[in-house]
C-alpha cells in the first residue's frame, strides 16, 4: 500500500459510523449496510495483507447529537463526540502513541 511507502510506520484508523447516517436520514437501510460490508472488509483486506497498523472503529451513536447535520456532515456537537470515541479508541488501542508521539503534536 503507497502509505506504508511514503511514511515510516503509519497508524491508519478506519472510522465508521453506518448508525448515525442511518438515524440522520444521509443513508437508507440498505446503503448502510452496505457502506459497512465495504469499509469493513477494506480493513479485512488490510490485515489479510499483513497490515496490521490498520485499525478499525465503528462509532456508536450513545449521545451523539443527530441534528443539525449539513449535507451528510456532523454537526460540530456531533464532531465533538465523535473526537471524544476517537481518543478513547487511540489511547486504548495506541497506548505508546499517546504517550510519546501525540504530546509533541500538541506542543506545535
Amino acid at each position: 500500500m503507497q502509505i506504508n511507502e511514503d511514511f515510516d510506520s503509519p497508524e491508519i484508523i478506519v472510522q465508521v459510523y453506518p448508525q448515525e447516517q442511518l438515524l440522520e436520514g444521509v443513508l437508507n437501510q440498505n446503503e448502510s449496510t452496505t457502506y459497512l460490508q465495504y469499509m469493513s472488509s477494506l480493513y479485512t483486506a488490510a490485515q489479510m495483507e499483513g497490515m496490521m497498523n490498520v485499525h478499525l472503529l465503528q462509532l456508536n451513536a450513545i449521545d451523539m447529537p443527530l441534528t443539525g447535520w449539513c449535507a451528510s456532515h456532523p454537526s460540530a456537537a456531533a464532531d465533538a463526540n465523535i473526537a471524544a470515541q476517537l481518543s478513547a479508541f487511540i489511547e486504548a488501542v495506541l497506548p505508546e502513541w499517546t504517550r510519546t508521539v501525540y504530546p509533541l503534536s500538541v506542543q506545535v
